[in-house]
C-alpha cells in the first residue's frame, strides 16, 4: 500500500531492505524516501549502478527477492513504494549539494529546504555516498 505519510513501520522497513540490499551484494549508492508532493506519496528510491548495468528489470526483480524475504520477518514494504534512480540522477545530484553520508546507514529528515530554487517538501535519507 502506496502511504501518504511517512511512519516509523515505513523507516524501519526501508532500512530493512537497504541492509538486505547490501547483504545481496548489491551497490546501494543512495538510498531514502522521498515524498513527491504532485501524487502525495512517499517513494522509496534506490540508486545502484546495477540499473545500468543489469537493466531495471533485473533489478527490480532483485528487490522482490529481498522483499519476499524480508515479508516473512514481518516487513510490509512492496515494490509499488519502491522506485529506482539511475546513477547521477538529477533529484539525487540536488540533493547532494547540501547532504552527503558514507556507505553506511544513516537516519536523516531533511524537511522543507530549498536547494538551486527547487523545494525539497520531504526526506528521509539512509544514504547518499559521496560522488
Amino acid at each position: 500500500m502506496v502511504e501518504s505519510v511517512l511512519n516509523e513501520k515505513l523507516i524501519e522497513d526501508g532500512r530493512s531492505l537497504v541492509q538486505s540490499l547490501d547483504d545481496s551484494g548489491i551497490d546501494v549508492q543512495g538510498a531514502l524516501w522521498f515524498y513527491f508532493s504532485e501524487q502525495s506519496l512517499w517513494r522509496l528510491l534506490i540508486e545502484t549502478p546495477m540499473v545500468e548495468s543489469a537493466g531495471p528489470r533485473d533489478t527490480y526483480s532483485k528487490i522482490q527477492s529481498s522483499l519476499s524475504k524480508l515479508k516473512k520477518q514481518g516487513n510490509s514494504l512492496s515494490l509499488d513504494e519502491v522506485a529506482l534512480a539511475k546513477p547521477e540522477a538529477d533529484l539525487l545530484k540536488l540533493l547532494r549539494l547540501m547532504v552527503s553520508t558514507d556507505s553506511g546507514l544513516h537516519s536523516m529528515r531533511f524537511s522543507n529546504n530549498m536547494i538551486n530554487g527547487q523545494l525539497i517538501e520531504d526526506a528521509f535519507i539512509y544514504r547518499l555516498k559521496k560522488k
